[in-house]
């Protein structure tokens, strides 16, 4: 009989499934095979406000408070 254990490469843990994950270095790019928390681990997020962003927005909101209120 064979047994065939599957182990993530990032975290390398023993799991039932490996999906296939990407690390970029540089300009290098290396494929693996990672569990799914891993995967979940590593997908985009929205990124933050900037400084520049929220002021912005604070003025919007000031200009729509003053034309709201003529």
């Amino acid at each position: 009989m064979k047994k065939t254990i599957l182990t993530c490469d990032r975290c390398k843990r023993e799991v039932d499934h490996l999906y296939d994950g990407k690390a970029s270095l540089q300009v290098h790019q290396l494929i693996a095979e990672w569990c799914l928390d891993c995967c979940r681990d590593i997908e985009p997020q929205e990124p933050s406000p900037t400084l520049e962003d929220m002021m912005r927005e604070v003025v919007r909101e000031i200009v729509r408070e003053e034309i709201g209120e003529n």
